[in-house]
């Protein structure tokens, strides 16, 4: 498979979404946690949200939305003080330096992004927030460690 079409994306992003868990776990750092997604209305459209916390910068943390049929970044949010984002030539904001969010874009996959402000103080509110970014409608429990918490 090629890639998705931009418009096959942007209908995927559209979906009204629903975790399959009831409760995710905040990973330690080092981690990655998984939780499954589908699409309400066709539910054979299916999604995996990881929140990753296993990067070589130890204040970063990516909430990373993949379509699970073609393992494809559709949404990813790097939330990361420290580490530079580079686009690919051509594209507005050459570098981004901090928090910054991967939308999909047809023929670049999820290389590009755009700076983006993140208001929430904890990580835990910061992962509830991609998920109405992503339509993830019935937020689940998140369970945290005190760690993870002071952000």
């Amino acid at each position: 498979m090629l890639g998705l079409t931009q418009k096959e994306a942007d209908d995927l992003l559209d979906l009204l979404k629903k975790c399959v868990e009831t409760k995710i776990s905040m990973p330690s750092k080092g981690c990655r946690e998984d939780c499954d997604v589908y699409a309400i209305e066709k539910k054979n459209e299916k999604f995996v949200i990881s929140i990753n916390r296993k990067t070589l910068f130890t204040d970063k943390v990516s909430f990373v939305a993949r379509y699970l049929r073609d393992n494809t970044i559709l949404l990813r949010l790097d939330i990361a003080p420290t580490a530079p984002h580079k686009n690919p030539p051509g594209f507005p904001y050459e570098e981004i330096n901090g928090t910054h969010l991967h939308i999909y874009k047809e023929g670049f996959e999820s290389k590009y992004a755009i700076p983006f402000e993140v208001n929430d103080e904890l990580l835990e509110d910061k992962f509830l927030s991609f998920l109405k970014m992503f339509k993830v409608i019935e937020e689940p429990i998140i369970i945290c460690q005190t760690e993870i918490s002071e952000n």
